[in-house]
């Protein structure tokens, strides 16, 4: 099975179009989009980035002439240091072809013992965001241990466990949703 991501984040499955977990999510209106503006979102891209060059050991270039990012890379390390986190998978590209949807997961990896799936956001908890999570899950290691990460520009953070066994149903109805407007032309599509 090949799972592919292209720079606009749209994703195929053996070279057939599949929707991201995002775009799911916001199809069925999970997601209050109103509230991701071009500077929270590139904010978030950007913080995920210096996480991921962090975590794999490679330099980030140009990092002093951001210094609104170093508060929200101290607090990764920060969670990492003191969880005991360790990334296996990083920005991990995943699918599930009975389902037909992919995403990418920011993490999967290791805590105390136990394989753990975690997203890093840089917003506030959203209700949404445990049922993203066992969207990624289901696609790696069905409903285990999962948690948000939320990190602040002041090199703090806060976790969220989700650990509702529901999420995955949740998730599952969106899914079927999903596929039902599409399979009508309902859903909007931003290319």
């Amino acid at each position: 099975m090949k799972i592919e991501r292209d720079a606009n984040h749209k994703y195929t499955i053996d070279d057939q179009p599949v929707p991201g977990v995002s775009e799911i999510l916001q199809g069925v209106g999970y997601v209050d989009t109103r509230y991701f503006d071009a500077e929270s979102r590139q904010r978030g891209t950007a913080v995920h980035k210096v996480c991921e060059l962090w975590d794999k050991g490679t330099p980030i270039p140009g990092l002093a002439k951001f210094p609104e990012l170093h508060g929200y890379l101290e607090a990764w390390k920060k969670f990492r240091a003191e969880a005991g986190f360790k990334p296996e998978e990083i920005e991990y590209v995943v699918g599930h072809p009975a389902l037909m949807y992919a995403g990418t997961l920011d993490r999967l990896g290791d805590m105390d013992g136990s394989n753990l799936l975690v997203d890093i956001k840089t917003g506030q908890p959203a209700w949404w965001h445990p049922i993203q999570t066992a969207a990624y899950g289901g696609m790696v290691m069905g409903t285990g241990p999962r948690m948000g990460v939320y990190l602040r520009g002041n090199g703090d953070y806060r976790i969220e466990s989700h650990n509702d066994y529901m999420d995955w149903d949740r998730f599952v109805w969106a899914l079927n949703v999903w596929h039902e407007k599409e399979k009508h032309g309902l859903n909007r599509r931003d290319d």
